[in-house]
């Protein structure tokens, strides 16, 4: 389809010659305009395959000049900017697209625990909503608190992405998950959504454990992570997708929680 006038009209015409591929050329019939077979990925010097392998390097926990000494020695020559540049654009679309998902399965238990951060160098906090029938990362966000941290929106998006509440809602003993839990979860309606706030490792049925492996993989990737100077830096939103979607998990037969 002709990216300028949404038609599918077309005929070949020749071939581009990039400066790292070469690909066929278009010409739409329509409005007389040539386009070349790289949709998603127009005016990038990069090759397509490279920024995707750059995603994968990234959500893997390499850094950007790491990256760029990869591709290197592929044949590519590109900048490390370049590559930083490629990662925070793409990794919104994915993200604003991985966000329109609907999870085809979630289960009824549901657990919800932060982890500590540094952000701009100072103490901050990764909170994530996750099935732990599947290992789906339903939510997340990042506070700058722990104690006055409001997690009414997040639960609030973990339902809407859901599509329904959990029948076992399952966190530690702190008190703004119970004040969210009873704005967002609670209903005298249907079957009732118990909250669990007594926990204990020893606990087969209701602990945090799998939650806490969640933040064991967050502290892994981030520990040698420099950089990190806002809250919607492109580093969260790509490790959220690779554990959701690409990553597998041992603990579900090597499959992927999506």
């Amino acid at each position: 389809m002709c990216p300028h006038c949404k038609k599918g009209e077309y005929t070949r015409d020749g071939w581009y010659h990039g400066k790292h591929e070469k690909r066929q050329r278009y010409k739409c019939t329509v409005c007389k305009r040539r386009f070349r077979d790289n949709l998603g990925f127009e005016y990038r010097q990069m090759p397509r395959l490279f920024i995707t392998l750059a995603l994968m390097l990234s959500g893997m926990g390499m850094a950007a000049a790491n990256i760029q000494m990869s591709i290197r020695h592929l044949g590519v020559e590109v900048h490390v900017d370049t590559i930083t540049r490629t990662l925070e654009h793409y990794s919104r679309v994915v993200d604003e697209y991985t966000r329109t998902i609907k999870p085809p399965c979630v289960g009824d238990k549901w657990g919800c625990d932060e982890k500590h951060q540094k952000v701009r160098g100072k103490e901050s906090y990764i909170v994530a909503v996750m099935d732990l029938t599947t290992r789906f990362v339903l939510a997340w966000d990042i506070s700058p608190t722990k104690d006055k941290y409001d997690a009414v929106s997040l639960l609030r998006a973990a339902k809407e992405i859901a599509g329904r509440i959990p029948r076992l809602f399952i966190t530690d003993g702190l008190d703004q998950y119970h004040i969210a839990f009873k704005k967002v979860f609670y209903t005298l309606k249907g079957i009732r959504s118990i909250h669990i706030r007594d926990i204990h490792i020893r606990n087969l049925m209701c602990n945090t454990n799998k939650q806490e492996r969640l933040n064991g993989g967050f502290a892994d990737r981030f520990r040698y992570t420099r950089g990190i100077n806002k809250e919607e830096s492109l580093i969260f939103r790509i490790v959220i997708i690779h554990y959701n979607y690409i990553k597998p998990h041992s603990g579900i037969a090597s499959r992927t929680p999506a």
